[in-house]
């Protein structure tokens, strides 16, 4: 049988959509990390003030030069984390992994819509295609300034097959949980 140019996109959009799924658990899983830490910085910027206000309402400690040394040092903690989400862009790395995370899904969604059109294709198939490979391009490329780790690529393929209920190319198994395996593939993670 003659694979056609129709069966070459339809394949193409599947894998695509296999992977845009895969990135966006990548970058889910960077966003509710990053969102973890803002609580976190939150949490020990009101930590010293609460702290305070407790003792000296409850009338805890009568002379303050006791309470100083503890406000210190949650003050202290509290610089450090201050800097660290700073020189991390805590923020700013929020952000892009939302966004990631949601084009990525609508990337796949469209991806595999295409693909199963193909089997009836449109007589503009390849033309959308070829925007929506586009698309995914200019995505892939900002998504790679990211710097996506090995260990979170194996994570993200293997989300995506667990997805799309595909089994890896290398261990021949198809995932049926987000649990790693041994696979230098799709596991590892």
């Amino acid at each position: 049988m003659k694979t056609t140019q129709t069966d070459l996109i339809s394949t193409e959009c599947s894998d695509r959509a296999l992977f845009a799924h895969g990135t966006a658990q990548i970058f889910l899983a960077r966003s509710i990390k990053y969102k973890n830490h803002l609580r976190l910085l939150s949490f020990v910027g009101l930590a010293g003030p609460l702290i305070v206000g407790a003792v000296v309402i409850h009338g805890l400690v009568t002379d303050m030069s006791l309470l100083l040394p503890v406000v210190g040092i949650v003050s202290v903690l509290e610089l450090l984390v201050s800097a660290w989400s700073l020189a991390a862009s805590w923020t700013e790395n929020l952000g892009y992994a939302q966004r990631s995370t949601a084009e990525n899904l609508a990337l796949s969604s469209s991806f595999r819509e295409l693909a199963q059109r193909a089997l009836n294709p449109p007589d503009d198939l390849e033309v959308r295609f070829a925007d929506l490979r586009g698309r995914d391009e200019a995505r892939r490329a900002a998504d790679a300034d990211q710097g996506v780790t090995a260990k979170e690529k194996r994570y993200g393929l293997h989300a995506g097959l667990l997805h799309f209920q595909r089994e890896c190319v290398a261990c021949k198994v198809k995932p049926v949980s987000m649990d790693s395996t041994n696979c230098k593939v799709c596991g590892e993670f």
